[in-house]
Protein backbone atom coordinates (compact mmCIF):
# COMPACT_ATOMS: atom_id res chain seq x y z
CA UNK A 1 0.00 0.00 0.00
CA UNK A 2 1.59 3.21 -1.03
CA UNK A 3 1.83 6.53 0.50
CA UNK A 4 -0.51 9.01 -0.67
CA UNK A 5 -0.49 13.00 0.76
CA UNK A 6 -3.13 14.46 -1.08
CA UNK A 7 -7.51 14.59 -1.67
CA UNK A 8 -9.27 11.79 0.06
CA UNK A 9 -7.10 9.36 -0.39
CA UNK A 10 -6.24 6.48 2.54
CA UNK A 11 -3.51 6.74 3.82
CA UNK A 12 -0.51 4.70 5.26
CA UNK A 13 0.34 4.89 8.84
CA UNK A 14 3.29 2.76 8.53
CA UNK A 15 5.46 5.07 6.82
CA UNK A 16 4.48 7.31 9.44
CA UNK A 17 5.53 5.54 12.41
CA UNK A 18 8.70 4.25 10.28
CA UNK A 19 9.93 8.19 9.42
CA UNK A 20 9.02 9.01 12.89
CA UNK A 21 11.33 6.03 14.69
CA UNK A 22 13.97 7.51 12.69
CA UNK A 23 13.66 11.33 14.23
CA UNK A 24 13.68 8.67 17.60
CA UNK A 25 17.28 7.07 15.79
CA UNK A 26 18.40 11.00 15.44
CA UNK A 27 17.14 12.11 19.32
CA UNK A 28 19.70 9.58 20.39
CA UNK A 29 22.90 11.07 18.31
CA UNK A 30 21.37 14.08 19.54
CA UNK A 31 21.01 15.54 16.48
CA UNK A 32 17.87 17.57 17.32
CA UNK A 33 17.69 19.74 14.27
CA UNK A 34 17.90 16.35 11.92
CA UNK A 35 15.18 14.81 14.09
CA UNK A 36 12.70 18.18 14.02
CA UNK A 37 13.16 18.52 10.41
CA UNK A 38 12.76 14.52 9.81
CA UNK A 39 8.89 15.47 12.72
CA UNK A 40 8.12 18.27 11.03
CA UNK A 41 8.04 16.37 7.54
CA UNK A 42 6.16 13.74 8.44
CA UNK A 43 3.58 15.49 10.40
CA UNK A 44 3.01 17.65 7.29
CA UNK A 45 2.12 14.61 5.59
CA UNK A 46 -0.28 13.11 7.65
CA UNK A 47 -3.60 14.91 9.74
CA UNK A 48 -3.92 12.42 12.60
CA UNK A 49 -0.72 12.93 15.18
CA UNK A 50 0.24 11.12 18.42
CA UNK A 51 1.05 13.04 21.47
CA UNK A 52 3.85 11.70 22.25
CA UNK A 53 5.58 12.31 18.47
CA UNK A 54 4.32 16.43 19.45
CA UNK A 55 5.98 16.37 22.57
CA UNK A 56 9.62 14.85 21.11
CA UNK A 57 9.27 17.06 18.45
CA UNK A 58 8.50 20.19 21.12
CA UNK A 59 11.36 19.15 23.07
CA UNK A 60 13.62 18.90 19.67
CA UNK A 61 12.86 22.66 19.05
CA UNK A 62 13.24 23.51 22.45
CA UNK A 63 17.15 21.97 22.58
CA UNK A 64 17.32 24.05 19.38
CA UNK A 65 16.28 27.08 20.48
CA UNK A 66 13.81 27.42 18.36
CA UNK A 67 10.90 29.28 20.30
CA UNK A 68 8.38 29.54 17.41
CA UNK A 69 8.14 26.01 16.44
CA UNK A 70 7.85 24.84 20.21
CA UNK A 71 5.58 27.38 20.63
CA UNK A 72 3.50 25.51 17.37
CA UNK A 73 4.30 22.52 18.64
CA UNK A 74 3.29 23.17 22.47
CA UNK A 75 -0.45 24.68 21.28
CA UNK A 76 -0.98 21.46 19.81
CA UNK A 77 0.06 19.39 22.71
CA UNK A 78 -2.74 20.87 24.23
CA UNK A 79 -5.06 20.13 21.96
CA UNK A 80 -4.30 16.57 22.11
CA UNK A 81 -4.60 16.85 26.23
CA UNK A 82 -1.76 18.39 27.71
CA UNK A 83 -2.53 20.67 30.59
CA UNK A 84 -0.62 23.61 32.38
CA UNK A 85 1.19 21.06 34.76
CA UNK A 86 1.96 18.93 32.19
CA UNK A 87 4.70 21.68 31.10
CA UNK A 88 5.81 22.39 34.68
CA UNK A 89 8.26 19.69 34.22
CA UNK A 90 12.39 19.83 33.96
CA UNK A 91 12.20 18.93 30.02
CA UNK A 92 10.45 22.63 29.49
CA UNK A 93 12.24 24.44 31.54
CA UNK A 94 13.96 26.55 29.37
CA UNK A 95 10.74 27.19 27.70
CA UNK A 96 8.86 28.52 30.50
CA UNK A 97 11.84 31.72 30.34
CA UNK A 98 10.11 32.64 26.79
CA UNK A 99 7.58 35.28 25.65
CA UNK A 100 6.26 32.18 23.89
CA UNK A 101 5.06 30.69 26.58
CA UNK A 102 3.29 33.41 27.83
CA UNK A 103 1.70 32.91 24.58
CA UNK A 104 0.55 29.60 26.01
CA UNK A 105 -0.49 30.58 29.18
CA UNK A 106 -2.57 33.30 27.87
CA UNK A 107 -4.14 30.88 24.81
CA UNK A 108 -4.72 28.14 27.01
CA UNK A 109 -8.08 27.91 28.50
CA UNK A 110 -9.58 28.69 24.58
CA UNK A 111 -7.26 25.50 23.32
CA UNK A 112 -7.90 23.07 26.36
CA UNK A 113 -11.67 24.65 25.38
CA UNK A 114 -11.11 23.15 21.84
CA UNK A 115 -10.06 19.78 23.51
CA UNK A 116 -12.67 19.39 25.35
CA UNK A 117 -14.93 20.17 22.08
CA UNK A 118 -13.32 17.38 20.26
CA UNK A 119 -14.23 14.76 22.67
CA UNK A 120 -17.75 12.93 22.02
CA UNK A 121 -19.25 13.57 25.37
CA UNK A 122 -21.80 10.71 24.69
CA UNK A 123 -19.20 8.64 24.25
CA UNK A 124 -16.54 9.68 26.50
CA UNK A 125 -19.07 9.03 29.31
CA UNK A 126 -20.37 5.46 27.56
CA UNK A 127 -16.56 4.35 27.89
CA UNK A 128 -16.32 5.32 31.32
CA UNK A 129 -19.29 2.82 32.03
CA UNK A 130 -17.07 0.61 29.93
CA UNK A 131 -14.11 1.22 31.83
CA UNK A 132 -16.07 0.04 35.08
CA UNK A 133 -17.65 -3.13 33.44
CA UNK A 134 -14.04 -4.00 32.70
CA UNK A 135 -12.42 -3.44 35.61
CA UNK A 136 -15.27 -5.50 37.31
CA UNK A 137 -15.00 -8.65 34.99
CA UNK A 138 -11.38 -9.08 35.72
CA UNK A 139 -12.28 -9.18 39.06
CA UNK A 140 -14.72 -12.24 38.44
CA UNK A 141 -13.32 -15.79 39.95
CA UNK A 142 -15.51 -17.86 38.59
CA UNK A 143 -14.04 -19.27 35.62
CA UNK A 144 -17.16 -20.20 33.17
CA UNK A 145 -19.13 -16.64 34.46
CA UNK A 146 -15.81 -14.50 33.21
CA UNK A 147 -16.01 -16.35 30.40
CA UNK A 148 -19.48 -15.67 29.37
CA UNK A 149 -19.03 -12.13 30.55
CA UNK A 150 -15.56 -11.43 28.47
CA UNK A 151 -17.43 -12.97 25.55
CA UNK A 152 -20.48 -10.46 25.92
CA UNK A 153 -17.89 -7.54 26.44
CA UNK A 154 -16.19 -8.74 23.57
CA UNK A 155 -18.95 -8.40 21.01
CA UNK A 156 -20.04 -4.98 22.78
CA UNK A 157 -16.39 -3.48 21.83
CA UNK A 158 -16.72 -4.41 18.60
CA UNK A 159 -19.91 -3.46 17.78
CA UNK A 160 -19.31 0.17 19.47
CA UNK A 161 -16.45 -0.53 16.79
CA UNK A 162 -18.34 -1.06 13.69
CA UNK A 163 -20.76 1.95 14.64
CA UNK A 164 -17.98 4.56 16.12
CA UNK A 165 -14.38 3.62 15.17
CA UNK A 166 -11.85 4.35 17.41
CA UNK A 167 -12.20 7.12 19.77
CA UNK A 168 -9.91 9.99 18.85
CA UNK A 169 -8.74 10.12 22.17
CA UNK A 170 -6.32 7.31 21.94
CA UNK A 171 -3.89 9.11 20.39
CA UNK A 172 -3.93 11.80 23.28
CA UNK A 173 -2.88 12.11 26.67
CA UNK A 174 -6.26 11.40 28.33
CA UNK A 175 -7.48 9.34 31.20
CA UNK A 176 -9.25 7.59 29.12
CA UNK A 177 -6.40 6.26 26.71
CA UNK A 178 -5.23 3.80 29.13
CA UNK A 179 -8.60 2.07 30.11
CA UNK A 180 -9.48 1.64 26.58
CA UNK A 181 -5.75 -0.10 26.10
CA UNK A 182 -7.09 -2.15 28.65
CA UNK A 183 -10.22 -3.61 27.02
CA UNK A 184 -8.68 -5.32 24.18
CA UNK A 185 -5.22 -6.07 26.68
CA UNK A 186 -7.95 -7.98 28.28
CA UNK A 187 -9.16 -9.63 25.47
CA UNK A 188 -5.76 -10.98 24.66
CA UNK A 189 -5.34 -11.95 28.21
CA UNK A 190 -8.36 -13.84 27.90
CA UNK A 191 -7.40 -15.67 25.07
CA UNK A 192 -4.02 -16.49 26.01
CA UNK A 193 -5.17 -18.22 29.47
CA UNK A 194 -7.90 -20.25 27.68
CA UNK A 195 -4.80 -21.73 25.70
CA UNK A 196 -2.95 -22.35 28.83
CA UNK A 197 -6.10 -24.12 30.53
CA UNK A 198 -8.02 -25.62 27.37
CA UNK A 199 -9.47 -29.71 28.44
CA UNK A 200 -12.59 -29.57 26.48
CA UNK A 201 -14.41 -29.28 23.63
CA UNK A 202 -16.37 -26.65 25.39
CA UNK A 203 -12.86 -24.75 25.98
CA UNK A 204 -11.95 -24.59 22.49
CA UNK A 205 -15.15 -23.54 21.39
CA UNK A 206 -15.28 -20.52 23.24
CA UNK A 207 -11.58 -19.58 22.06
CA UNK A 208 -12.70 -20.01 18.65
CA UNK A 209 -15.92 -17.92 18.87
CA UNK A 210 -14.01 -15.10 20.53
CA UNK A 211 -11.25 -14.96 18.16
CA UNK A 212 -14.17 -15.19 15.49
CA UNK A 213 -14.92 -11.71 16.47
CA UNK A 214 -11.97 -10.95 14.35
CA UNK A 215 -10.57 -8.35 17.24
CA UNK A 216 -6.96 -8.78 15.54
CA UNK A 217 -7.52 -8.51 12.43
CA UNK A 218 -9.76 -4.73 13.69
CA UNK A 219 -7.02 -3.86 15.54
CA UNK A 220 -4.58 -4.28 12.52
CA UNK A 221 -6.31 -2.29 9.96
CA UNK A 222 -6.69 0.90 12.03
CA UNK A 223 -2.70 1.10 12.37
CA UNK A 224 -2.53 1.60 8.86
CA UNK A 225 -5.27 3.72 9.26
CA UNK A 226 -3.36 6.21 12.11
CA UNK A 227 -5.88 5.21 14.51
CA UNK A 228 -4.39 3.32 16.86
CA UNK A 229 -0.12 3.44 17.28
CA UNK A 230 2.06 0.27 16.75
CA UNK A 231 2.96 0.57 20.41
CA UNK A 232 -0.87 0.29 21.03
CA UNK A 233 -1.37 -2.89 19.33
CA UNK A 234 1.80 -5.16 19.95
CA UNK A 235 1.20 -4.55 24.00
CA UNK A 236 -2.21 -5.81 23.80
CA UNK A 237 -1.54 -8.45 21.64
CA UNK A 238 2.08 -9.99 23.50
CA UNK A 239 0.02 -10.37 26.41
CA UNK A 240 -0.23 -13.98 25.28
CA UNK A 241 2.89 -13.94 22.29
CA UNK A 242 6.11 -12.82 21.72
CA UNK A 243 5.81 -12.38 17.89
CA UNK A 244 7.38 -8.79 18.35
CA UNK A 245 9.85 -9.59 20.44
CA UNK A 246 8.58 -7.28 23.30
CA UNK A 247 7.91 -9.59 25.88
CA UNK A 248 11.58 -10.98 26.33
CA UNK A 249 13.86 -11.00 29.21
CA UNK A 250 16.71 -8.07 28.88
CA UNK A 251 20.16 -8.21 29.45
CA UNK A 252 22.78 -5.79 29.24
CA UNK A 253 25.75 -7.38 27.96
CA UNK A 254 29.03 -5.80 29.39
CA UNK A 255 31.98 -6.96 26.82
CA UNK A 256 35.44 -5.86 29.02
CA UNK A 257 37.80 -6.99 25.92
CA UNK A 258 36.38 -4.63 23.62
CA UNK A 259 34.75 -1.97 26.04
CA UNK A 260 31.09 -2.31 24.21
CA UNK A 261 27.65 -2.35 25.93
CA UNK A 262 24.92 -4.35 24.07
CA UNK A 263 21.01 -4.55 25.10
CA UNK A 264 19.88 -8.23 24.09
CA UNK A 265 16.74 -9.54 24.36
CA UNK A 266 17.10 -13.40 25.50
CA UNK A 267 14.32 -16.24 24.80
CA UNK A 268 13.52 -16.46 28.59
CA UNK A 269 9.95 -15.01 29.33
CA UNK A 270 9.70 -11.81 31.69
CA UNK A 271 6.07 -12.98 32.72
CA UNK A 272 4.95 -16.29 34.19
CA UNK A 273 1.26 -15.27 33.80
CA UNK A 274 1.71 -16.11 29.90
CA UNK A 275 2.03 -19.52 28.11
CA UNK A 276 5.72 -20.65 27.21
CA UNK A 277 6.96 -19.00 24.26
CA UNK A 278 9.13 -21.14 21.13
CA UNK A 279 12.77 -19.78 21.28
CA UNK A 280 12.90 -16.53 19.66
CA UNK A 281 13.20 -16.06 16.00
CA UNK A 282 15.29 -12.85 15.36
CA UNK A 283 14.31 -12.61 11.95
CA UNK A 284 10.72 -13.60 11.87
CA UNK A 285 10.14 -11.02 14.92
CA UNK A 286 12.06 -8.31 12.90
CA UNK A 287 9.57 -8.83 9.78
CA UNK A 288 6.94 -8.54 12.03
CA UNK A 289 8.36 -5.32 13.42
CA UNK A 290 8.68 -4.04 10.25
CA UNK A 291 4.84 -4.70 9.09
CA UNK A 292 4.34 -1.89 11.42
CA UNK A 293 6.68 0.46 10.57
CA UNK A 294 8.81 -0.42 14.18
CA UNK A 295 12.30 -0.79 14.40
CA UNK A 296 14.06 -3.90 14.41
CA UNK A 297 14.43 -5.07 18.00
CA UNK A 298 18.55 -4.58 18.01
CA UNK A 299 17.37 -0.87 16.88
CA UNK A 300 14.91 -0.30 19.05
CA UNK A 301 17.69 -1.69 21.66
CA UNK A 302 20.16 1.11 21.31
CA UNK A 303 16.73 3.45 21.47
CA UNK A 304 16.37 1.91 25.63
CA UNK A 305 20.28 2.92 25.95
CA UNK A 306 21.13 6.07 24.72
CA UNK A 307 20.50 8.85 27.67
CA UNK A 308 21.32 6.88 29.89
CA UNK A 309 24.28 6.44 32.42
CA UNK A 310 25.42 3.09 30.28
CA UNK A 311 26.60 5.77 27.08
CA UNK A 312 29.62 6.20 29.67
CA UNK A 313 30.17 3.04 31.02
CA UNK A 314 33.42 2.95 33.52
CA UNK A 315 34.90 0.14 31.91
CA UNK A 316 38.72 1.35 32.08
CA UNK A 317 37.82 2.53 35.33
CA UNK A 318 36.75 -0.90 36.19
CA UNK A 319 39.48 -3.25 34.96
CA UNK A 320 42.47 -0.58 36.47
CA UNK A 321 40.66 -1.16 40.04
CA UNK A 322 40.08 -4.89 39.24
CA UNK A 323 44.02 -5.26 38.65
CA UNK A 324 44.97 -3.17 41.81
CA UNK A 325 42.90 -5.95 44.01
CA UNK A 326 45.17 -8.28 46.39
CA UNK A 327 41.80 -10.62 46.93
CA UNK A 328 40.39 -11.33 43.34
CA UNK A 329 37.19 -13.26 44.93
CA UNK A 330 33.95 -12.83 43.47
CA UNK A 331 32.40 -10.58 46.22
CA UNK A 332 35.31 -8.31 45.92
CA UNK A 333 34.80 -8.07 42.29
CA UNK A 334 31.08 -7.52 42.30
CA UNK A 335 31.56 -5.25 45.47
CA UNK A 336 33.94 -2.85 43.35
CA UNK A 337 32.30 -2.83 39.97
CA UNK A 338 29.22 -1.97 41.86
CA UNK A 339 31.05 0.91 43.68
CA UNK A 340 32.39 2.17 40.47
CA UNK A 341 29.21 1.96 38.77
CA UNK A 342 27.41 3.89 41.94
CA UNK A 343 29.61 6.70 41.28
CA UNK A 344 29.24 6.90 37.63
CA UNK A 345 25.21 6.72 37.71
CA UNK A 346 25.31 9.70 40.05
CA UNK A 347 27.44 11.59 38.34
CA UNK A 348 25.62 11.52 35.02
CA UNK A 349 23.57 14.23 33.78
CA UNK A 350 22.12 13.57 30.31
CA UNK A 351 18.34 13.62 30.09
CA UNK A 352 16.92 12.07 26.67
CA UNK A 353 15.65 8.89 28.48
CA UNK A 354 13.69 11.76 30.85
CA UNK A 355 12.93 14.17 28.01
CA UNK A 356 12.08 12.15 25.14
CA UNK A 357 9.52 9.26 24.18
CA UNK A 358 12.03 6.71 22.88
CA UNK A 359 11.00 3.23 23.92
CA UNK A 360 8.57 1.14 25.97
CA UNK A 361 12.04 -0.74 27.64
CA UNK A 362 12.05 1.31 31.06
CA UNK A 363 14.70 -1.43 32.80
CA UNK A 364 16.68 -4.94 32.28
CA UNK A 365 16.34 -7.80 34.17
CA UNK A 366 20.44 -8.68 34.42
CA UNK A 367 23.89 -8.36 33.35
CA UNK A 368 26.30 -10.16 31.78
CA UNK A 369 30.20 -9.66 32.12
CA UNK A 370 32.08 -10.55 28.90
CA UNK A 371 35.54 -11.12 28.83
CA UNK A 372 35.79 -10.23 32.69
CA UNK A 373 38.17 -12.23 34.72
CA UNK A 374 36.41 -12.93 37.82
Amino acid sequence: MGISIVGNAQMNYIEYHKQVNQAKLQITLENFESALVTYQTVLAQYPKHFYRDIHNACVCAIRCNKWNQALELAKELVLLGYQLEDFKTATFTDFRMTKQWKEIEQKYPELRKQYENSLNPYLYKKYSYMLAEDQRITAMNDFKEHNMAIYEFTSLLKMDYEMNGIPNFVRFKDRLSPGYFAFYRHVYGKVGRCLLSAKTTEDYDFIRRLNSLGIKDLLHREIFKGNLSPRFVITAESYFTNEYGINSEIEIRKDFTNEELSFVPTDKKTYDCIPPYPPIDFVTIDENRKSFGLLPLQQECKLFLAGTWYTVYPFKEIKEALAKLSNKNAESVKKTIQEIESKAIETYSNTLQDDFFLTDYHAYKHSKYIGLDQ
